[in-house]
């Protein structure tokens, strides 16, 4: 029954906004800046050298998206996340990658898949050594989404976020991103 529920409440939204947003063209050929800000954790898997294993912090995301056709985007993202503490964690990098966008109405949902490179970096007291280094490079795997409400044909605000996997960190343990953040983004070029 619950499920049930929650079905009804999710395609009640979903009418919502289609039959009370104004109309909003998709174009192709778009490019689209975007700037966020917002919270991010990191589970520690046991491939980043501190003890605690969950790591509350912020963090800001710049974006570049490039419109193929209607639907889809070539996505490109640099990532930054402080994770303050006793030890403190920093996470930086970014990655390219494609997204699925349903841009038919004034509200545009999105979803995407990039890989990139990352680097993250424990602050004091870390004690590095050759099995435990306080700085990695990691590959990186995200599902960015998002929800932006398109203001005019050049601006909309809206949120988004990403889960990511980072890869190869010491003896070869995964870590998990989250992160969620408010969004501006400048569209041009249609």
């Amino acid at each position: 029954m619950r499920a049930f529920r929650a079905l009804f409440l999710l395609l009640a939204v979903l009418f919502s906004m289609i039959a009370w947003s104004s109309k909003a063209d998709a174009y192709e050929r778009q490019w689209q800046a975007s700037l966020g800000l917002g919270y991010a954790h990191l589970s520690n898997g046991g491939g980043t050298a501190v003890q605690l294993a969950s790591l509350p912090g912020f963090g800001a995301s710049l974006g570049l998206s490039y419109g193929v056709n209607d639907a889809l985007n070539i996505i490109g993202h640099a990532d930054f996340s402080m994770h303050p503490g006793d030890t403190s964690v920093l996470v930086g990098g970014g990655g390219v990658g494609i997204a699925y966008v349903l841009d038919i109405v004034q509200w545009v949902p999105w979803l995407g898949l990039t890989a990139g490179a990352y680097g993250v970096s424990i602050g004091e007291p870390c004690v590095s050594n050759v099995s435990v280094p306080c700085t990695t490079g990691r590959f990186g795997l995200s599902l960015p989404f998002g929800l932006d409400y398109q203001l005019s044909r050049s601006f909309s605000l809206g949120a988004g976020g990403r889960y990511g996997l980072l890869l190869f960190g010491n003896q070869n343990k995964l870590d998990q991103t989250i992160s969620v953040f408010a969004r501006a983004q400048y569209i041009w070029g249609y």
